[in-house]
């Protein structure tokens, strides 16, 4: 079995009701006895009780709700002890509604979750998986219906706990499930009438994560949320409270993803970025968009629900519906540095991508949409801001490319003309001015213009230009503009030339209209969280929030082809081709309707095709 993680997640399942729901995690065996105290002191009573090591130390995880009943609950019991306790509660109408096994400093242990009750009621352990679907197909012939299973390793085989009360209705077990394999069920089992009321995972000898789980006919539906950690399970308990469902059952399971690796989208303080509103940036989609006021900006905001007690994850913000990107470049030289936060821990709520080398490449449209937004952003840069129509849905979301280049000698008067004057507005940002002043002196962007003499390395050549205007319609892969350094963001170390592009991708929450960013990766972490490849696939423990990839994982977008017409000389007028992608070939045809088309036979990039009156066709394939 391969090693796990010392991280856990979280599996939850919620229904309509509106009575109280408390969810506490954490709790060492004393906080434990007195939050039950004194919530059943307040009327609640334990539905669910789990435990977990965290940090080596044996902890707790508890559901309560409404309830008026007897209640009892114990810990740290061994197989022969946790027997004779459920047998004696038996004979005084208690009955066993949840069990939990653990191991503490190598021997096995039991904890079990008693409620007031008459009907008939099975519990067996030490089982194979077999053993407990015969089981469970001998005790529904007999009336009785599966509630809670538990599955643990013994002696180095896997074995399985039930939990069986009397029952009529339909109900249905499945286990060594994946979970696309558990989706599927579920939903087909919806369609049948019947309902999860348990879930567990577990690995299989390989480290594969694997699910069990417990179907029971109800006219009350449940819904899951299998994939959170601490922080997603506090915005998904109030969200859902707040939305009429209660949470009745939960489950924890060890995870791959490392201990280090929890999702961070709620960063210590407020991260809330303005770029200038224009006639078609503004925060409606740019048919609408109303004359800006002077000096009026965009907000593109943290994913965050602020209260007064603490700050959650805004979950109608992450919880992107849509798999609609590709990577913003071609270039396979290209490697990700950054997701939601830095290396140094600081946070990002952005992408990086750079060369080794610092060098430049080609900045392109991560998916088709308008251009919205070209300018000068007086931290960032140069600035691309295209909108995107998905779902049915104008201006759903956006992408934002920044610290760009636009030709050297622009974008060092800029630098003097428009961040250095915004920095006096800016006392803050003290120490940020006096590191990009030392910056625009040490790399040839000096005050006086008749003394600039940029360096390319930095700025790059005034031929480095934005290739894009506001309005156009622009295709996935479409060239946008270089790569650069560009604004006090783009480069706070004059040691080291800082090439890269930053993308913001932002999201409209449908609940409030406002703008809002969010991890296409999914996983809101620091970078060793994220795969190591470009292209990678994202099925890791890590993920725990929606992927908005194509395809469930980065790609490259299709081979794109630039052309322009150029005249040789004395050779004449001839069609300009090149593209990127060093993996497509160029193919011609001079008859689409027979469908045929063939390898150009040299294929050099750029290539030159002579411009006549003859119609010729041409496609790159990778």
């Amino acid at each position: 079995m391969l090693p796990r993680a010392q991280a856990v997640q979280f599996a939850g399942l919620w229904r309509a009701g509106s009575d109280a729901n408390y969810v506490n995690y954490g709790l060492d065996a004393a906080t434990l006895y007195k939050l039950a105290n004194q919530y059943h002191t307040n009327g609640a009573r334990l539905v669910s009780l789990r435990s977990y090591l965290d940090s080596g130390n044996r902890v707790w995880a508890a559901i309560w709700r409404s309830g008026s009943d007897a209640e009892y609950y114990n810990i740290d019991r061994t197989s022969s002890e946790f027997t004779a306790l459920s047998a004696q509660r038996f004979t005084n109408d208690l009955r066993l509604v949840q069990i939990e096994t653990y191991v503490n400093a190598g021997a096995r242990y039991w904890a079990g979750l008693w409620r007031s009750g008459k009907d008939g009621e099975f519990f067996y352990a030490g089982l194979s998986v077999d053993q407990l679907t015969a089981t469970n197909n001998s005790l529904v012939s007999q009336n009785l219906r599966l509630i809670d299973v538990e599955t643990y390793v013994d002696a180095g085989a896997r074995c399985w706990a039930g939990l069986w009360h009397s029952g009529t209705d339909d109900s249905a077990f499945a286990s060594d499930l994946t979970a696309g394999g558990l989706a599927f069920l579920n939903l087909l089992r919806h369609a049948q009438g019947m309902e999860m009321i348990d879930v567990k995972s577990y690995p299989d000898t390989n480290g594969t994560q694997l699910w069990a789980a417990v179907w029971r006919a109800t006219i009350n539906p449940t819904t899951p949320d299998l994939t959170m950690d601490f922080e997603k399970l506090n915005a998904e308990v109030g969200d859902r409270f707040a939305a009429g469902q209660r949470m009745f059952n939960l489950s924890v399971y060890d995870v791959q993803c490392g201990a280090s690796c929890p999702n961070t989208v709620v960063a210590p303080s407020a991260y809330n970025y303005g770029i200038t509103r224009t006639a078609l940036h503004c925060n409606n989609p740019p048919d609408s968009c109303p004359a800006p006021p002077k000096g009026s900006v965009v907000w593109y905001n943290w994913p965050v629900d602020v209260t007064p007690s603490a700050n959650y994850v805004r979950l109608s913000a992450v919880n992107v519906p849509d798999q609609f990107l590709t990577l913003p470049f071609i270039d396979p030289q290209v490697k990700f540095r950054a997701g939601w936060r830095y290396s140094s821990g600081d946070w990002h709520h952005a992408v990086d991508y750079s060369r080794d080398d610092a060098a430049t490449f080609h900045a392109r449209a991560a998916a088709p949409g308008e251009v919205i937004f070209v300018g000068w952003d007086t931290w960032s840069g140069n600035t691309i801001i295209l909108s995107h129509n998905l779902g049915g849905q104008k201006d759903s979301y956006r992408t934002i490319y920044m610290h760009l280049r636009n030709g050297a000698a622009n974008d060092c008067a800029n630098a003097w003309n428009l961040t250095i004057p915004w920095f006096a507005t800016r006392p803050d940002l003290a120490a940020d001015q006096a590191n990009y002043l030392a910056l625009l002196n040490a790399t040839g962007c000096a005050q006086n213009p008749a003394a600039r003499n940029p360096d390319p390395a930095y700025w790059g050549l005034d031929t480095d230009k934005i290739q894009v205007s506001v309005g156009q319609q622009v295709q996935r892969g479409h060239w946008l503009a270089w790569a650069g350094e560009t604004g006090p963001g783009g480069n706070r170390n004059k040691a080291i030339v800082n090439t890269h592009l930053h993308v913001f991708f932002a999201h409209r929450d449908p609940a409030d209209g406002n703008w809002y960013f969010f991890d296409p990766y999914g996983i809101y972490a620091l970078p060793n969280c994220y795969p190591p490849g470009i292209t990678d696939d994202l099925s890791t423990d890590c993920v725990r929030y929606p992927i908005a990839w194509q395809g469930g994982h980065p790609l490259y977008p299709p081979p794109f082809l630039e052309y322009e017409h150029v005249s040789l000389g004395f050779l004449g007028n001839w069609l300009r081709l090149s593209w990127e992608d060093p993996a497509a070939l160029l193919w011609s045809s001079s008859n689409l309707a027979d469908g045929r088309w063939a390898p150009v036979s040299a294929t050099n990039n750029p290539y030159f095709a002579p411009f006549t009156s003859t119609a010729s066709y041409f496609q790159l394939w990778r």
